[in-house]
């Protein structure tokens, strides 16, 4: 075989002769081209904007038009203009989209035609352009929805810890921040006293939180009481892991807390309140737990004595378990015309989960087909 990489060029002698004694020669230059290819390479995309990708390939004369691929109705083909669908970073949790394209090229001197394919595969970025939400003092004591403090506290006392909710920013990038005579924010998320409170009043806070793009704001209310009222215990439970698909059957935890001589009831809030159920004091999931479905909750526990409630707000993990998510549909039939031309497209197999691998293991001992990466079957 001609290989390129061998030898690019070529110089021949060709010879020609009549019956009358009459020759020539003439001296012919052959190059070797490569195989068509397509040098179009994957890319990456900021989300919701549409994007235009320019489809070229190492020779000219190219035609293009999409094969296939796993996420094919994303793309439009005009020409050799490829345009990715603008679409949300949060739309599914595998951010790459992929799309197979076809080059083909009509064959010059007499040669055979042409065809290559080539999966291309766009990778959708985040943007920060969702602004944080539900700012909440955590650990924390409420009477009427106020927060309390008794005035016996000195300087730098843990009034609560700050928390806030914010799609595309990591909690601790988040920044806290609050004008105050009497209270500042230390370690970006802690609520402290910045000089003793000894006189019984209501105090007026707005806490600001700002993900360095946008900001939100909320109001709170700090009731100070005198030191002889007595407050519910402190909640002593902390953060749980899970493993996914665990038996509803099974509690999640007890509200744990303090001794005290009051009655207590319990309670739970927070963003993720609705997935839980509460009997007594203890905790259930109310359906099982899938991990690809949502990886960690966040659940306020709660002791009340009457009017006056104890919170405190929990972090619970899911932890993912490996399962077989993939298989090849059954009874698929392909066919192709005898004497096809290589790279002629068969079929493509149909799976379903994510696959992201295929390999002919049986019955090709003449290599007459192969498979891509995608599963489109062609002639070899």
């Amino acid at each position: 075989k001609v290989d390129m990489a061998v030898k690019s060029r070529y110089s021949i002698e060709i010879h020609v002769s009549d019956p009358a004694g009459n020759s020539a020669s003439k001296e012919f230059t052959i190059t070797v081209e490569p195989n068509l290819a397509i040098t179009t390479t994957d890319i990456s995309t900021p989300e919701n904007a549409d994007k235009v990708i320019n489809l070229t390939a190492n020779k000219g004369g190219a035609d293009f038009f999409i094969a296939g691929g796993a996420d094919e109705n994303k793309f439009s083909l005009s020409g050799t203009t490829l345009t990715f669908k603008a679409t949300d970073f949060e739309a599914r949790d595998d951010k790459t989209y992929s799309v197979e394209i076809t080059a083909g090229r009509a064959g010059i001197n007499g040669g055979a035609n042409e065809l290559t394919t080539k999966t291309i595969t766009v990778t959708v970025t985040d943007l920060d352009d969702e602004a944080p939400t539900d700012i909440q003092i955590n650990d924390t004591v409420f009477i009427n929805g106020k927060v309390v403090l008794t005035n016996d506290k000195g300087a730098n006392f843990l009034l609560g810890t700050l928390s806030a909710a914010d799609i595309d920013t990591a909690a601790a990038a988040m920044t806290f921040t609050i004008t105050s005579a009497y209270l500042k924010i230390v370690n970006n998320n802690e609520l402290r006293t910045k000089r003793p409170i000894t006189i019984t009043s209501t105090m007026h806070i707005t806490i600001t939180v700002s993900d360095g793009t946008r900001s939100i704001d909320k109001a709170f209310f700090i009731k100070v009481v005198p030191s002889s009222q007595v407050l519910p215990p402190e909640i002593t439970n902390t953060d749980v892991s899970v493993v996914e698909n665990s038996s509803t059957d099974i509690p999640l935890l007890t509200i744990a807390h303090g001794s005290t001589d009051k009655s207590i009831q319990y309670g739970i809030s927070g963003r993720d309140k609705k997935f839980f159920n509460l009997k007594g004091n203890v905790v259930s999931f109310k359906n099982s737990l899938n991990y690809e479905r949502k990886p960690s909750y966040s659940l306020t526990l709660e002791i009340k004595n009457g009017s006056v409630t104890r919170a405190k707000t929990i972090t619970i993990t899911i932890i993912n378990l490996k399962e077989k998510t993939i298989g090849i549909v059954a009874d698929q039939t392909m066919s192709v015309n005898e004497r096809s031309q290589v790279n002629t497209p068969v079929g493509t197999v149909a799976t379903t989960g994510i696959v992201t691998g295929f390999e002919i293991i049986a019955g090709n001992s003449n290599n007459f087909f192969k498979i891509s990466p995608t599963g489109k079957i062609q002639v070899a």
